[in-house]
């Protein structure tokens, strides 16, 4: 229950049910200078992990690799294309 001071009603239990995502890691082959598409059913979330089978719904890219880009299709499924 949250008390507000000065505030009075009636009480609510509130259920926040966390998800638990085992990571696993990913690979993929390519050779210097190309550039790959993988498509959502192979992607970055394809193979992972979530212990309360919640959906894995989103996924960002917060630091691009060292050598060369990677961009997200557009539905941050998993999917993606990637340029060495």
């Amino acid at each position: 229950m949250i008390a507000i001071s000065g505030a009075s009603g009636n009480s609510a239990t509130v259920t926040f049910n966390l998800s638990t995502l085992i990571p696993i890691p990913d690979s993929y082959v390519l050779n210097e200078g190309e550039t790959i598409t993988i498509d959502q059913a192979n992607g970055l979330i394809a193979n992972d992990v979530d212990t309360n089978n919640f959906s894995i719904d989103s996924l960002w890219v917060f630091t691009q690799p060292k050598y060369g880009t990677i961009t997200l299709n557009t539905d941050f499924k998993g999917g993606f294309t990637y340029a060495h």
